[in-house]
């Protein structure tokens, strides 16, 4: 969970203000990350890759926008 909002925050760009919330969702760890400013989505479908891969889920704004919301969920067992 660490690495996905690291990554999601590297990608997200110098001058953009984001928070995190993290929380358990019916026997999932979520996270749900909210980005405001200029900043490019395009480069997290390797940060989708590594959830999927999890058995989790991601979802990535698919325009660009002043406000983004990226949510993701990784299963507490497998």
């Amino acid at each position: 969970m660490y690495w996905c909002c690291l990554e999601a925050l590297e990608h997200a760009g110098a001058g953009v203000r984001a928070t995190i919330a993290v929380r358990d969702e019916e026997g999932a760890l979520a996270f749900e990350i909210v980005a405001e400013g200029d900043h490019s989505s395009a480069e997290l479908e390797r940060l989708r890759d590594r959830v999927e891969a999890l058995g989790g889920r991601l979802t990535i704004p698919s325009a660009p926008a002043r406000s983004a919301r990226i949510r993701g969920a990784i299963p507490l067992s497998g």
